[in-house]
C-alpha cells in the first residue's frame, strides 16, 4: 500500500516521516503472497484491518471536519459585498435572514441582535424537537 504512494524524502521530512520512508523502503520488495499468507494464517488479520480502516477514517473524519469548519469562518467574514449587500457581513445577513429581515431593511448596515436571539431561540426549540 504504501509503496503504491510513491512518497518521497522532501526538505521538511519530520522524524516520523522519515520513519514510515524507511518502511516503504524495508516493505516495497515483499511479495503480495507473503501478506496473504500473514492474512490467511494469523486469526487477528481481519480485525487488525479494520482497525487500520477505522483509524484512517477518523483522521479523514477529522480533516475534513477541520477543513469545513475553517472555510465556513472564512464565508461567515466575508465582506457583504461579495455576498451582494454592500456594508454587511455574511454573518450579518445570515442572521438578519434568520430574523426575517429583508434585503432593504438590511441594507442599513446597523447590526442586528435580535438576529442573532432568534437564531438561538429557534436553534434551541429545534433541539428541543429532536
Amino acid at each position: 500500500m504504501l509503496g503504491g504512494m510513491d512518497i518521497s524524502s522532501t526538505q521538511i521530512d519530520t522524524k516520523g516521516f522519515q520513519s514510515l520512508l524507511s518502511l516503504v523502503g524495508n516493505t516495497a520488495n515483499d511479495s503480495f503472497d507473503l501478506y496473504y499468507g500473514l492474512f490467511m494464517y494469523n486469526p487477528n488479520a481481519t480485525e487488525e484491518l479494520e482497525r487500520m480502516e477505522r483509524s484512517f477514517d477518523e483522521v479523514k473524519r477529522t480533516l475534513f471536519k477541520r477543513l469545513h469548519d475553517i472555510a465556513r469562518e472564512q464565508i461567515m467574514a466575508q465582506p457583504a459585498e461579495e455576498a451582494g449587500a454592500p456594508g454587511r457581513s455574511a454573518r450579518d445577513l445570515v442572521l438578519a435572514s434568520a430574523d426575517g429581515e429583508s434585503d432593504a431593511e438590511s441594507s442599513s448596515g446597523e447590526e442586528d441582535a435580535g438576529g442573532a436571539e432568534a437564531l438561538g431561540r429557534e436553534g434551541g426549540a429545534a433541539a428541543g424537537r429532536q
